[in-house]
């Protein structure tokens, strides 16, 4: 369906609901005053213009270019390309709404959506119950495991300070030494995702989480938006900071800091190096931090450590993903949601390994493209960093992915697919055990 197209149907689908405006402004109201929304001007202002004009029948007005102006007060030439803020806070509301009816469920008469790739809010009445919030325990006796393949993967310690200036000369001693040190690993060029990643000469970009940036958002208790991240807007201004909080946060994110480095996100890098397909071709190592809208705007290849907590740039991809992470209202954790669940499989997953503590953790393993170019994605990600390094461990075993893909009825060999696993680990007072893919869907 061509995007005209796509906004006509849009359109139509509001035009029966134009009766019921006084209702669904009352429901309006209520998602807006609700703590899921009142976290976010900026996402409460969204939401109403966009449902507003929706309503008077103005949709000419619902375009990214005057939304970006009307809302965020951009001039008219901005340009779109280069700031993503319209993109960025739509994302965001279809998130909050997902956790508002995740939370409150459907109270009112009407239900209000805002599907990816449209500004457009879509209105239903609501005829059944919504899905309720499963808690951990509950969580933990209706997980059902639909692919037992099972790995081990080493413990390991949790963080450590490295200069962001030796993280190019650690990945080629890395690559030098795993060459030499295993010259003899089968080969796995034609595995996907890796025959897709590394192709053509093109040199892949593996993008470091940013430990500090996820130490400041537990420490002064906010999620980071990926706009405001993007233009180092660190500390929100909306926070109320006393002078003394204000300068220790400042100093995990102050320009005279030293980004900091995980070593999982190191020991991933020494996988990835190691790969056959990675031996002909040189990593480009590169930190969260350094990165802005641009360099997505490419025809690269890129795999992007991290949950959007500790690296923001996958929430840039979240809309192409059935499996995300999203975190907990009034705490610091993330739970894992499944936006198209199948037969067996739960529409949340909970994670019990909090703060290292013994118990289940979950990670996501993505193949995706990057959208309006020609390059790939590969997110690695975990509700904990054990979790991202199992996502990395299975991704990087050859043998396992090709059976997974089996069992899920890909063909590993054929054309290059896009998908997404699921995956549970156990952890014992913060090691990783084993994990377990329990679910994958083809994207």
């Amino acid at each position: 369906m061509t995007g005209k197209a796509e906004h006509e149907a849009a359109v139509a689908k509001i035009a029966p609901f134009t009766k019921d405006e006084e209702a669904i402004s009352k429901q309006l109201d209520v998602i807006l005053e609700s703590q899921t929304f009142k976290g976010s001007r900026r996402s409460q202002d969204f939401l109403k213009f966009v449902v507003e004009k929706s309503l008077s029948g103005q949709f000419g007005d619902l375009k990214e270019r005057i939304l970006g102006i009307e809302i965020f007060g951009r001039s008219v030439t901005y340009d779109t390309s280069q700031d993503a803020i319209v993109r960025v806070t739509a994302r965001d509301v279809r998130k909050r709404l997902g956790q508002y009816y995740e939370k409150f469920g459907s109270d009112g008469e009407f239900r209000i959506d805002l599907q990816p790739g449209s500004y457009i809010p879509e209105f239903s009445r609501i005829t059944a119950p919504a899905v309720t919030f499963v808690t951990p325990a509950e969580e933990s006796s209706l997980l059902t495991v639909t692919t037992p393949a099972v790995r081990s993967i080493k413990p390991g310690r949790h963080w450590v300070h490295v200069p962001a200036y030796v993280l190019a000369v650690l990945g080629i001693a890395i690559s030098t030494w795993l060459w030499f040190r295993n010259p003899s690993t089968p080969a796995s060029d034609r595995t996907p995702p890796w025959s897709a990643i590394f192709r053509d000469g093109r040199q892949p970009q593996l993008i470091f989480c940013d430990a500090s940036i996820q130490l400041l958002q537990g420490f002064l208790n906010f999620n980071i938006s990926l706009s405001d991240y993007a233009t180092h807007k660190f500390i929100p201004s909306y926070l109320q900071l006393s002078p003394e909080v204000k300068r220790a946060a400042s100093l995990l994110v102050g320009p005279n800091f030293t980004v900091t480095t995980a070593p999982v996100d190191l020991r991933i890098a020494s996988r990835i190096s190691g790969l056959p397909a990675c031996r002909s071709r040189q990593l480009r190592l590169r930190s969260a931090r350094e990165l802005d809208f641009r360099d997505f705007k490419t025809d690269n290849d890129f795999i992007i450590l991290g949950s959007p907590r500790s690296n923001p740039w996958t929430a840039l991809f979240q809309d192409q993903l059935d499996f995300t992470f999203d975190r907990v209202p009034g705490t610091p954790y993330e739970l894992c949601r499944n936006a198209h669940p199948k037969p067996g499989e739960r529409s949340v997953y909970v994670p019990t390994a909090i703060g290292g503590a013994t118990g289940d953790a979950y990670a996501i393993a993505a193949f995706i493209q990057n959208s309006d170019q020609s390059g790939n994605v590969i997110i690695l990600a975990g509700s904990n960093a054990e979790g991202t390094e199992a996502a990395a461990a299975f991704m990087t075993d050859a043998d396992l992915v090709d059976k997974t893909l089996r069992a899920n009825s890909i063909n590993p060999t054929g054309a290059p697919l896009h998908f997404e696993a699921l995956l549970r680990l156990t952890t014992m007072a913060g090691s990783p055990n084993r994990f377990q893919v329990i679910a994958l869907h083809r994207l």
